[in-house]
């Protein structure tokens, strides 16, 4: 188990709340580490997540989350990697879905930094943003998301957009 991994566990036991947990649009859309714990799972469902998207190689126990109504979708990006224009699609639309539903949801990684990050500012861009002023929101909101290199698939995304129109068209 590495220092990061104990410290989010320890965290999650002292704060009952997943490291990292911030609202990029308040009753919409948060990022956050990933749920280790049931305190940690009952503050999001007390904070009325209905709706989870995990971005780790190893998944989240679907059965417990619709167990307690939360919607799930696990679409799995190895860490410190450049998530696809793929990623990217799938991740979007279903926060789309989401929003469009008033369902809040939480997009989440290990640490909730780099692909949750880069994840809520591809959401951004989708919604209209530049890369530069998504990047800007992401970091304002969640000091320390989305690692340098990531901005490069942003803009690959961005691209992707111009070219072929948001996620809302499709």
């Amino acid at each position: 188990m590495l220092i990061g991994d104990i410290y989010r566990k320890l965290y999650g036991l002292i704060f009952s709340r997943p490291t990292n947990f911030k609202w990029l649009k308040a009753n919409q859309i948060a990022g956050s580490g990933f749920i280790n714990s049931d305190k940690e799972l009952s503050f999001l469902i007390n904070n009325k997540i209905s709706a989870v998207l995990t971005l780790t190689t190893s998944s989240l126990d679907p059965e417990v989350l619709s167990n307690n109504n939360v919607q799930f979708k696990h679409i799995p990006i190895i860490d410190h990697s450049l998530p696809s224009t793929e990623h990217f699609i799938e991740s979007v639309s279903f926060i789309n879905d989401c929003v469009s539903f008033n369902k809040p949801v939480l997009v989440h990684c290990r640490a909730g930094i780099g692909r949750t990050g880069t994840i809520l500012a591809a959401f951004l861009i989708n919604s209209g943003m530049t890369v530069d002023e998504s990047v800007h929101e992401v970091r304002k909101q969640r000091p320390g998301s989305i690692e340098n290199r990531q901005i490069n698939s942003l803009h690959d995304y961005f691209d992707h957009i111009k070219n072929n129109g948001s996620n809302n068209e499709n």
